[in-house]
């Protein structure tokens, strides 16, 4: 099978090294050769820190991936619970991340205090403004209608957080 698959990973979702931008891939030399030509036009290389970061993640004992993977597991757990109970979003229980992907379309044409959601990114402006918390807007992963929410924040701020957002949506009209 040697000549016929291709693995493409990183360090990032694993490793808790996001941003670190460091990934591999193991494939045939053949293709090896056409991927490097073309990254080697697209990117720079990784920084040298980044690249020993890698190295001790993968030569050194990984059982505090397990603890990192279990408060995750918790915090995810525990957003949903509680953002299940916010009128109007709509979310997939995701299987490999530290975000929700949450369809918040419900309050497109909504408004408070003058402030009128047209679309994500008004949605994530109006949550930014009135609670100071920050998403992502869904138009920068292909879907304007969702917003992209980060549970991996300590339990007690999580928790803060989606109170804050379900009394503040309460209030849209």
């Amino acid at each position: 099978m040697r000549n016929y698959a291709v693995i493409i990973n990183g360090f990032s979702k694993g490793f808790s090294m996001t941003g670190w931008r460091v990934g591999y891939s193991i494939s045939p030399l053949w293709l090896s050769k056409q991927c490097e030509k073309i990254q080697g036009q697209i990117t720079s290389s990784i920084s040298s820190i980044s690249q020993r970061s890698a190295f001790s993640a993968i030569e050194k004992d990984i059982s505090f991936i397990l603890k990192i993977n279990n408060r995750l597991l918790k915090n995810k757990n525990i957003s949903i619970s509680l953002l299940e109970k916010i009128k109007g979003l709509h979310f997939n229980n995701p299987k490999g991340s530290f975000y929700l992907f949450i369809n918040v379309s419900f309050y497109f044409g909504k408004s408070y205090e003058n402030f009128l959601i047209n679309d994500s990114n008004d949605f994530c402006i109006f949550i930014l403004k009135k609670i100071y918390i920050s998403l992502v807007p869904g138009n920068k992963f292909g879907d304007s209608n969702y917003v992209r929410f980060s549970y991996s924040i300590p339990l007690i701020l999580l928790r803060k957080a989606i109170f804050r957002m379900k009394t503040i949506l309460s209030k849209l009209k």
